[in-house]
């Protein structure tokens, strides 16, 4: 199945700095320079525009690529977008009804790369920071286990067909009866095209009740679980969102980090409830 995104957006400047309007003597500390081009990113990263810039960090790295490599090495605004939104997400998590602005407000009143958040395991929200935080754990996240929640990543398990749930409806007797279907794989860009994106396709165990009538009716009470997802930045998924040419330098960044597949805990149960 192939994933249909939202248009992304494009103007005659591409989203990212405002203009300095000039330096004043003495210049600015680089750092701040640095730091206040993040500040502009994470605007648009709270807007909803990650795919904008991850292609515009790809674009500022692939001129410093050289024969396909980078000698001057990774650029720092590629490292401090990927630990901030990973911790802006994590952030997320441990304060439900915090808005992606508001969690990159407060990473970017920190050390990006050393908030308290540092200290915790890494979790997505499923917001639309996650596809970058996702991202970035698998650059620097030196393969340690990520965790998320099945009720976080924008599933409606209640309108899509699951075959084996349908032919256990189907075959089901009169009475009530348990029935418990396991390793079923799903795809949750039927659901969510982002989700898609950065989780793909995950393994449910969908466990419940079926009641059938005589007059042919059918209900089922349950709930679905997921088994742990292994995350490894797939190529197809990162082509489809920043398209050929950011996706050939994510790879090249990829291979320079040793970037690592980590293992990501989909923690929680969703309930299923069919009425037929």
């Amino acid at each position: 199945m192939s994933i249909e995104l939202p248009p992304i957006n494009v103007n005659a400047t591409a989203p990212g700095y405002s203009s300095s309007g000039g330096l004043p003597f003495p210049s600015p500390n680089p750092a701040n320079i640095l730091r206040g081009q993040m500040l502009q990113r994470h605007n648009y990263y709270g807007q909803g525009m990650w795919r904008e810039m991850v292609i515009k960090l790809c674009n500022e790295q692939a001129a410093n690529m050289t024969n396909g490599t980078f000698p001057g090495g990774i650029y720092p605004s590629f490292r401090k977008d990927c630990y901030g939104l990973k911790w802006a997400d994590t952030y997320m998590c441990k304060n439900p009804g915090t808005t992606p602005a508001q969690a990159l407000w407060y990473v970017g009143s920190k050390d990006p790369l050393a908030p308290p958040e540092a200290s915790q395991p890494t979790e997505f929200s499923g917001s639309v920071l996650t596809p970058v935080a996702a991202l970035g754990h698998f650059m620097y996240g030196e393969g340690s286990v990520a965790k998320t929640s099945i009720n976080s990543l924008g599933l409606n398990l209640n309108a899509q067909s699951i075959s084996a749930l349908d032919n256990a409806l189907a075959s089901a007797t009169v009475g009530s009866s348990r029935v418990s279907l396991d390793k079923i794989p799903y795809n949750t860009a039927n659901d969510s095209w982002m989700t898609g994106l950065w989780l793909g396709n995950i393994t449910l165990k969908v466990e419940g009740t079926i009641t059938k009538f005589a007059d042919g009716r059918v209900n089922f009470d349950g709930e679905a679980r997921a088994y742990n997802d292994t995350y490894d930045a797939n190529p197809g998924s990162w082509r489809s969102a920043f398209g050929e040419a950011a996706t050939a330098i994510l790879a090249k960044i990829q291979q320079e980090l040793n970037a690592k597949p980590y293992s990501i805990e989909i923690q929680g149960s969703y309930p299923i409830s069919i009425r037929k």
